[in-house]
């Protein structure tokens, strides 16, 4: 976080509410946040699948 701005309020649909230095508990159901439309299509995996190896047919190798 930095100046009040949290990295994650660009893909969340509320920002985090900031009060007296501290993030104020969202009050939603469950976690009380609600990601973006199509966040997955605007913010792609890029990574890799922690170590798990495929098969070109995209089955998983068995070591």
């Amino acid at each position: 976080m930095a100046n009040g701005v949290c990295r994650l309020d660009k893909e969340m649909k509320e920002p985090f509410v900031i009060e007296n230095g501290y993030v104020k508990v969202p009050e939603g159901p469950g976690l009380g946040v609600e990601l973006i439309d199509d966040i997955d299509k605007i913010f792609p995996f890029e990574g890799e699948f922690g170590g798990i190896h495929l098969h070109e047919d995209g089955s998983i190798v068995d070591r």
